[in-house]
């Protein structure tokens, strides 16, 4: 869950700055610039918000719908940043997680998934910064998971290496 608040944290901010737009029939965010990117991603309090140039985000509908109260507050919107520390502070209960996995159509199984991934690359002969690095890039664009699972041994390790 806190995964999924931050890619809508990390996308809501990006369609908060002037010059940034979002494209409904790819689901991407477009940019007016190469420059105008960069100089977001240096100044950016998401360290992952790199990623997400060329990414399809096709949950972002269901996440806006899942996530939007919590960004509003009586004095207005609340910052990306102030965002991600309240989610840092959360303890995650069972009720609220499935109730976010539910409101975006997404299977448990899927959630199961990234649960297990760590303890599948620590499998493979990667060290604990490779495994970390990893696990950031597998689960910050939603199909990457899905390659990773639909992989054998071999392929598997051929994709994690290819992302770090």
């Amino acid at each position: 869950m806190k995964r999924l608040r931050t890619i809508y944290a990390i996308v809501y901010d990006m369609l908060n700055q002037s010059g940034f737009g979002w494209n409904d029939e790819t689901k991407m965010i477009i940019v007016d610039s190469d420059d105008m990117w960069n100089e977001y991603i240096k100044m950016s309090s998401h360290p992952n918000a790199k990623d997400y140039r060329n990414a399809q985000i096709l949950l972002l509908d269901k996440l806006a719908l899942a996530f939007v109260k919590e960004r509003a507050t009586s004095k207005g919107v609340v910052a990306p940043a102030d965002v991600i520390e309240q989610l840092e502070e959360e303890n995650n209960n069972d009720e609220s997680y499935w109730g976010v996995a539910d409101c975006l159509g997404v299977a448990k199984d899927v959630f199961d998934d990234s649960r297990s991934l760590m303890n599948e690359l620590k499998k493979m002969d990667l060290t604990e910064q490779e495994h970390f690095a990893a696990t950031n890039k597998i689960l910050s664009i939603s199909h990457r998971l899905h390659m990773f699972w639909g992989s054998d041994d071999t392929d598997r390790l051929a994709f994690v290496k290819s992302l770090i």
